[in-house]
């Protein structure tokens, strides 16, 4: 199953592109566990670029019988990087949960920005389930 969006800029477009996510993986079959972390990942990624890059952020989620990916475009080419936050910090964490929860994750730049990418390997058990072409 391939899905992908344009996100708008603001908290509206996290949470649009939350939605749509959690969608994207019900219909692909994905269990409530994995869903949620996906969500989460998603949510990082998509804020990462509207508070840190600009205009167009693109939002595209790949899943097939062993893995999911989600990747997140924008117009700024340059490596985001993990930062330490401060303990009572409100933000500062993003790329560390995509750190910890993904199997794997990068950045691509291209011509026109970059893309930030993880991939989260399906379970033996949720790998089973079918995935239908979109």
């Amino acid at each position: 199953m391939h899905k992908q969006w344009s996100v708008r800029a603001g908290v509206d477009g996290v949470a649009a592109a939350r939605r749509r996510a959690a969608d994207a993986f019900a219909e692909a079959g994905l269990g409530k566990e994995e869903s949620q972390i996906l969500v989460l990942l998603v949510s990082e990624l998509v804020t990462n670029a509207i508070v840190h890059a600009r205009p167009p952020v693109e939002l595209s989620i790949d899943v097939d019988r062993w893995r999911t990916r989600v990747e997140v475009s924008d117009a700024v080419g340059r490596v985001p990087h993990a930062r330490s936050a401060d303990r009572g910090a409100s933000g500062g964490r993003g790329l560390a949960l995509v750190e910890q929860l993904s199997t794997q994750w990068g950045t691509t730049i291209g011509s026109r920005g970059k893309s930030v990418w993880l991939e989260l390997a399906r379970s033996a058990d949720t790998a089973r389930v079918p995935i239908t072409a979109a």
